[in-house]
């Protein structure tokens, strides 16, 4: 296995254990931020060191979606700015209101070899005013509430093809 030597001595409490692959990583623990929604101490869950401290490392891409109110068929358009573990950032043609619940189905690129992702989210911010032009699109924060084994395995394999 591969291993670095520190350039300075590094004890056992600035290591990072991850025992899943039998190795360590020499950086000093992640300290816990309140989460601004539960006022409770946010852990880090996944992906890389994330300097704003979220539970989630966000990746970058846009990738359209289908959206529908919950007790509705129809859909509706818009597309993704990121994507993580946790949630999504949207864009939407229309301003929501935070609190609603939306089943989402988000499209992968084809060479992926993925087919879409479906999951129930809730929207945790929203924007603050209706869109002024025609062709202007709004960010919407929404939060993962519900999704299947098979989704969240879609969803990380994603995540894994955006890292590289």
């Amino acid at each position: 296995m591969f291993r670095t030597k520190p350039s300075k001595k590094i004890s056992q409490k600035d290591c990072i254990s991850l025992p899943i692959f039998d190795m360590k990583i020499i950086a000093p623990p992640a300290k816990a931020k309140e989460d601004v929604m539960t006022g409770k101490k946010a852990g880090k869950q996944s992906g890389g060191p994330d300097l704003e401290g979220r539970r989630f490392h966000r990746r970058h891409i846009e990738l359209p979606i289908l959206y529908a109110f919950i007790e509705n068929i129809k859909t509706y358009g818009g597309e993704t700015g990121n994507i993580s573990e946790g949630g999504l950032l949207v864009h939407l043609k229309e301003a929501l209101l935070e609190g609603m619940k939306l089943k989402v189905e988000i499209f992968p690129p084809d060479y992926f070899g993925l087919k879409p992702i479906k999951a129930v989210t809730q929207i945790i911010w929203a924007p603050t005013r209706q869109r002024e032009e025609w062709n202007e699109y709004l960010q919407h924060g929404l939060e993962f509430i519900e999704m299947d084994n098979g989704n969240l395995l879609k969803l990380k394999r994603l995540l894994n093809y955006i890292e590289g």
